[in-house]
């Protein structure tokens, strides 16, 4: 069959599978039920991504730099005009990170869930 992909029917059935287990648990909100290990695993993944964040920030600027010295060192049109696309791109790259990461934060302080314990609420059963 022509224009069938294997690895990549495989990498999108996977990506659909994790997405709908995963969206249910962050759109309600829940914890699911994994045990202390995998509780851990999420802190753990939770602090990588808290030291991602700036580092995509930093490759972002890093960017846009490369671009700027491709503009002004390029010499001929075209290294010019790679080194535009390459500022545009980035600038445009650290504005939706930082409209991201915002409104993520505005979220956070709204519901109030800016520290790590959130109460889930309970239903008192008497025997």
């Amino acid at each position: 069959m022509e224009g069938f992909n294997t690895a990549t029917s495989i990498g999108r059935w996977g990506i659909i599978t994790t997405a709908l287990f995963v969206v249910p648990f962050v759109v309600m909100g829940a914890e699911p039920k994994l045990g202390s290990y995998g509780k851990a695993f999420i802190d753990q993944l939770a602090d990588i991504v808290a030291y991602l964040i700036p580092v995509v920030f930093a490759l972002i600027l890093l960017a846009f730099f490369w671009g700027l010295a491709k503009f002004i060192f390029g010499g001929a049109e075209d290294a010019k005009t790679k080194g535009k696309n390459i500022m545009l791109w980035s600038v445009i790259a650290l504005f939706l990170a930082a409209s991201v990461w915002g409104i993520v934060n505005i979220l956070q302080t709204l519901f109030g869930t800016t520290d790590d314990t959130v109460t889930v609420p309970t239903v008192k059963v008497k025997p």
